[in-house]
């Protein structure tokens, strides 16, 4: 594991920030818990927080700092490969998801799992599993969330099933909140570097996109058809590392997060025609424009989108009730800064 003090205010301090009260305490916390000597009752952190407080920065730079076998995964790669994983599982065992985490987990002693949240009950079903297995096999993990644990599956039709995993949560988990008032993403609390920053939006005309499209992929534009493993996508252009959507086909259109998984593993610069803001009304495309923006976002591909109005404005005064818009509003606000 890390050392017994591994020094993050000094990792801080290289990136030109300063940490807050709250992100002090989380320091002291992760120290804690994750030093070489730690505790063997706790199974690892539970940091939550609203958007932009610092939660993934820190997990990041402990994670980077473990002198041990570890992984990282964000929540909805973690849905589509572990029920790919219970597809291929041998038929007749007594728990396959026993079967499934074992054969992704048994060489990690330190596991970060980012954006734990649980709104949908057949999800809470698989998360439950890695908290159990999680604490019964001792691997460690990192769980960053924007919800404390009590508001986890917070519909009141089902959120009785997921209690005892919320107890399991705060007995054997260091609870790490993150409660500063300022949302550092407006101010680019993790700037990246000019070899990382390959995410950023930008309110352009379609001619400009075109010109986009042919700097990197040549003269040839024409509309195609990109196959994914559960339904096409039409396309205006495609090449080999950039695409060329429509909004509607991309957000209006039917689709699952896991289209959005394919589209960021194989494209490293993805340019969306047309957003219509005035669909943000409907929530299920605002869901789909979430998902689309949070993968985006945590695979650091680059964006280019068209736009009528401000997107961010768009998002805030949408009456459209999504959970985890916040979070996305944050992002946009951090990328829009990389301009």
């Amino acid at each position: 594991m890390i050392p017994p003090f591994f020094d993050a205010e000094a990792a801080l301090r290289k990136r030109g920030l300063t940490p807050d009260t709250s992100q002090k305490r989380a320091i002291a916390a992760f120290n804690h818990t994750l030093r070489q000597d730690r505790p063997r009752s706790a199974s690892g952190l539970y940091c939550f927080g609203p958007p932009g407080r610092g939660k993934s920065l820190l997990a990041e730079l402990f994670y980077e700092a473990v002198g041990c076998r570890r992984t990282k995964i964000h929540f909805h790669t973690f849905l589509r490969d572990v029920n790919a994983a219970l597809v291929r599982a041998p038929k007749g065992l007594d728990d396959r998801l026993a079967y499934v985490l074992r054969e992704w987990l048994q060489d990690v002693d330190l596991l970060w799992f980012d954006e734990f949240h649980v709104h949908d009950l057949a999800d809470s079903f698989l998360l439950a599993g890695l908290v159990r297995y999680l604490i019964d096999r001792e691997v460690v993990a990192i769980l960053t969330s924007n919800y404390e644990p009590d508001k986890l599956l917070a519909d009141p039709e089902f959120h009785e099933r997921f209690e005892p995993t919320i107890g399991l949560l705060k007995t054997r988990f260091v609870i790490v909140p993150f409660d500063g008032t300022r949302d550092y993403r407006e101010g680019q609390i993790a700037p990246r570097t000019s070899a990382e920053a390959r995410t950023e939006i930008l309110a352009l005309e379609t001619d400009d996109l075109r010109r986009i499209f042919v700097a990197f992929e040549g003269e040839v534009i024409q509309a195609a058809t990109v196959k994914f493993t559960l339904r096409p996508l039409s396309v205006r252009a495609v090449g080999a590392t950039t695409v060329w959507c429509n909004f509607e086909d991309l957000c209006v259109v039917q689709r699952s997060h896991f289209d959005y998984l394919e589209l960021a593993a194989r494209f490293s610069r993805i340019l969306i025609d047309r957003v219509d803001e005035s669909c943000f009304s409907n929530p299920h495309v605002l869901q789909r424009f979430i998902w689309l923006i949070d993968i985006i976002y945590d695979r650091r591909r680059e964006v280019h989108i068209t736009s009528g109005r401000d997107i961010v404005t768009a998002l805030l005064s949408s009456k459209t009730a999504i959970p985890d818009i916040h979070r996305t509003v944050s992002r946009l606000a951090e990328m829009l800064g990389q301009r």
